[in-house]
């Protein structure tokens, strides 16, 4: 890691106490006066010794590495720190300081010889999902008394990534019969080109269906039967509004449900679009990457409006994903059946609409309520039986 320029820091009072310390030694010199001339001087060197203490420059090699940049809650990503010493003598008593998220990591080099490393471990604390920012890696060195300061950095930053816990789920969603490049059903059809089966010809068969090679082979008119394709699209409708949760647990739940469906979809290769106030991932820009790194940031907001509701999500789905073949509604529990029925209008009109109401600890229960499919969810284990409850695999 190449070394930042320092930066060096003085705090007020230490001015204060260097200006007030300079200028009584002055007056007690001019008038003679003994006892203020003394305390001048301590309060004058108490400030020129911390100046003194933070001249120096360590020559250290810094490097900071993570075996993983993304890790599930609750494992670890593996982050180390090495640190080379590159000058002429030996290290003692020096403290590494290693920014993570809002807090720190301190690393104390007991003692190292000229050209020597050692390595250190950095805990980072993964108990709750979050994006965190681990580095740059920092020196401080200053007086005991905290006047003045000098830090030195190296390198960039870390991003490591804690996404929530996550299942696996059965997710077979049938797509819309609109181009070429969809996933086969097993349904025949007479108008695809994801050739099937050979069959007899039947009056009202389309002749440039027939199959020349075969039908001179067996003596008979052989028509090629096609299977039907679909391109298989899910738009994801997240919402952050912490009027529509109980309590933060509902909405870590939701958290986890959301990205466990995403994460099914996109192993069977199919489209994805995941809507979220202020944080969306357009269809076919989704991976697994974006996908775990946009659970990992999400949050639950108070704020007033429809901007991050499961309404205002929804009627983003229209404009952002029109193709969606299934829109899946993640929500909490406050909101009703009737007004669940109300926002999936919002939804594109030729998708099928899914709505997952999320509680910690609630009962288990699936049902359809018109041409919505509702199921609560208590616990993540639930969640294939969900699905499966509900026609998605």
């Amino acid at each position: 890691m190449p070394r930042r320029n320092p930066s060096a820091a003085v705090r007020p009072w230490a001015w204060w106490a260097g200006g007030t310390g300079l200028a009584a030694l002055g007056c007690g010199i001019w008038l003679g006066w003994v006892e203020l001339a003394v305390p001048g001087a301590s309060l004058l060197a108490v400030f020129l010794t911390g100046a003194l203490a933070s001249i120096g420059n360590p020559k250290l090699k810094v490097e900071l590495q993570a075996r993983h940049r993304r890790v599930a809650v609750g494992g670890d990503p593996g982050v180390s720190l090495t640190v080379t010493n590159l000058g002429t003598r030996r290290l003692t008593g020096r403290q590494l300081v290693v920014p993570i998220g809002q807090g720190n990591a301190s690393i104390r080099l007991a003692g190292l010889a000229p050209a020597a490393s050692m390595t250190a471990d950095v805990t980072v604390p993964t108990k709750r999902r979050a994006l965190l920012m681990v580095g740059p890696v920092q020196a401080v060195r200053g007086d005991p008394f905290g006047m003045v300061a000098r830090t030195w950095s190296w390198g960039e930053a870390l991003a490591v990534v804690v996404y929530p816990a996550t299942v696996r789920v059965p997710v077979s969603i049938t797509g819309l019969a609109k181009d070429i490049e969809g996933k086969p059903t097993g349904q025949p059809s007479e108008a695809d080109v994801s050739f099937h089966a050979l069959r007899d010809y039947q009056p009202g068969d389309d002749r440039r269906a027939i199959h020349w090679r075969s039908t001179a082979r067996t003596g008979r008119l052989m028509v090629r039967q096609s299977e039907d394709t679909r391109r298989a699209q899910l738009a994801l409708v997240v919402s952050q509004a912490g009027r529509e949760y109980h309590q933060a647990a509902d909405f870590e739940l939701a958290v986890s449900v959301y990205a466990s469906i995403g994460l099914a979809q996109l192993e069977n290769s199919g489209e994805l679009a995941v809507i979220a106030a202020g944080a969306r991932l357009a269809v076919n820009q989704a991976g697994p990457g974006p996908l775990l790194d946009h659970a990992a940031a999400i949050s639950l907001t108070s704020e007033p409006g429809v901007s991050h509701s499961l309404a205002g999500a929804a009627g983003l789905t229209r404009r952002e994903a029109p193709s969606a073949t299934v829109a899946v509604m993640v929500t909490g529990t406050v909101l009703e059946r009737r007004e669940l029925r109300r926002i999936a209008w919002f939804l594109p009109a030729e998708a099928t609409a899914l709505a997952l109401r999320c509680q910690a600890g609630a009962e288990l229960s699936v049902s359809q309520f018109g041409r919505l499919g509702l199921a609560t969810i208590g616990s993540l284990e639930q969640l294939p039986r969900v699905l499966r409850g509900l026609g998605m695999q």
